[in-house]
């Protein structure tokens, strides 16, 4: 509830998928999305930068919304490179709307980095961005990889209700 009762946010429609590396959500289909969102939530969780969603930040604050910003870390360290360079352009552009950085989203998880590869960039993010920064994962890496929680300003737990 501090942080405005987030929603996670992936704007994938019909055809539409995150393995599509050429896609490219228009504005305008983020903006329609939001636009409906902004009447059950004031905020929004991405998971990524790329593919159109740099563009989320700029609508969420015509709407006087806030965005917990998704950073999307996977085996290339050239796409990790861009996700991170964005994301510090965006939190820095947008400080009264994004309210947080989560610099990845069960990396771990799916064994896509190493914890010290991943504190590196979690800790690149915390002295660029003037906003709190977290990672995502289900609770048992959380407990696997101690580390993480040393460079994060708060825990960001996936609960999995089955």
């Amino acid at each position: 509830a501090a942080l405005g009762d987030p929603r996670a946010y992936a704007p994938y429609r019909d055809e539409q998928t995150p393995f599509d590396e050429t896609l490219s959500i228009p504005a305008s289909q983020s903006g329609g999305d939001l636009r409906q969102l902004a009447g059950i939530t004031r905020c929004v969780r991405t998971y990524a930068t790329h593919q159109g969603l740099a563009e989320v930040p700029r609508i969420a604050q015509d709407l006087g919304m806030k965005v917990m910003l998704g950073v999307w870390i996977g085996r290339e360290q050239k796409k990790n490179q861009r996700e991170i360079e964005t994301a510090i352009a965006l939190a820095n552009r947008y400080p009264n709307t994004v309210t947080a950085v989560i610099v990845g989203n069960e990396v771990l998880l799916r064994r896509e980095q190493p914890e010290a590869a991943l504190a590196d960039m979690i800790s690149r993010v915390r002295r660029a961005v003037p906003v709190p920064v977290t990672y995502a994962d289900v609770w048992e890496f959380w407990l696997k990889h101690p580390g993480i929680a040393n460079v994060v300003d708060f825990i960001t737990i996936h609960t999995l209700p089955y």
